[in-house]
């Protein structure tokens, strides 16, 4: 389960084109990009020793290290429906030797996916969230790590009364136009008033220090204050902005989607395969939650 990430290679070529996507439609939203809003003089690089995580005074609040052989129903939901350009299936959520998978599969020209929330089960307000995954992401598809809050977008223009989308990592292999050097990049993004008219602040990029992504584990968090959101990949600050800072309890999500021809690029031919050989998935060791000092 927890495998050893010898062997990464060195991905220094990949910051300098970093900015030429940082710009791309977002993953879990998806918008043109002469929608999205720029980053502003507030989004910049962290201090990248900014001490221990979760800050000292923060509390556990969820603990969730998938035991057993199935997903918690009274934490998570597994959607069942259609979205995007599959359908996501509870068939598509496994649990075993303490690790979550959502596999992406296609059979018969059909997409499935995995997507479970823990909306109406756990919701917070602010705190230190992270979860410790592994990205097998194909063109065509992206799996994420967020959180939503249930009154996005109402009322417009207050994103602290109406809360955000706040996406603690996507990750994508290739883009709309089918680069494929977005494999060992992230993204992370703040996205608020809703879907009909969403903004958006965001940040593409190399892990902090050039590590591999696919097929990598790695521990993706997020420190929600009431003044800013800092990003952070294994424990090192990734990005920070004190761009619409929700103040709304929001649940947490663990997803993957799949929209041909959209900002993750093309579907292969013939799909992803069957269930039982598709590789392309997201892994989840555990996913935590600490709430700040009342």
């Amino acid at each position: 389960m927890r495998e050893d990430t010898t062997g990464r290679r060195t991905r220094a070529a990949l910051a300098a084109l970093a900015a030429l996507v940082a710009a791309s439609p977002l993953g879990c939203g998806l918008m043109p990009p002469d929608q999205q809003a720029q980053p502003g003089p507030t989004e910049k690089p962290p201090d990248p020793a900014q001490g221990a995580l979760p800050p000292a005074g923060y509390a556990l609040a969820l603990d969730e290290q998938f035991d057993g052989t199935a997903l918690d129903a009274s934490r998570w939901t597994a959607m069942d429906a259609p979205r995007r350009d599959a359908r996501a299936t509870p068939a598509a959520v496994a649990v075993s030797g303490g690790v979550l998978t959502l596999t992406t599969s296609t059979e018969a020209g059909v997409h499935e996916t995995g997507f479970v929330t823990t909306a109406g089960k756990f919701l917070q307000r602010q705190g230190y969230f992270e979860a410790r995954i592994r990205f097998n992401d194909a063109p065509g598809s992206w799996c994420a790590f967020w959180l939503l809050s249930p009154t996005i977008g109402e009322p417009q223009g207050d994103p602290a009364r109406a809360g955000s989308e706040i996406d603690v990592v996507e990750h994508r292999v290739t883009d709309q136009a089918g680069w494929d050097a977005l494999a060992d990049m992230v993204q992370v993004a703040i996205n608020w008033d809703g879907y009909a008219n969403r903004r958006n602040v965001n940040h593409v990029g190399p892990l902090p220090d050039g590590a591999r992504v696919q097929g990598e584990w790695h521990t993706y968090g997020v420190l929600w204050t009431a003044e800013r959101y800092t990003f952070y990949v294994d424990g090192v600050a990734f990005w920070s902005t004190t761009t619409a800072v929700s103040d709304v309890a929001q649940d947490v999500r663990l997803t993957c989607e799949v929209d041909d021809g959209s900002w993750a690029g093309q579907v292969p031919a013939g799909g992803y395969g069957p269930r039982g050989v598709s590789t392309t998935r997201m892994d989840v060791d555990w996913v935590r939650a600490w709430r700040p000092p009342q």
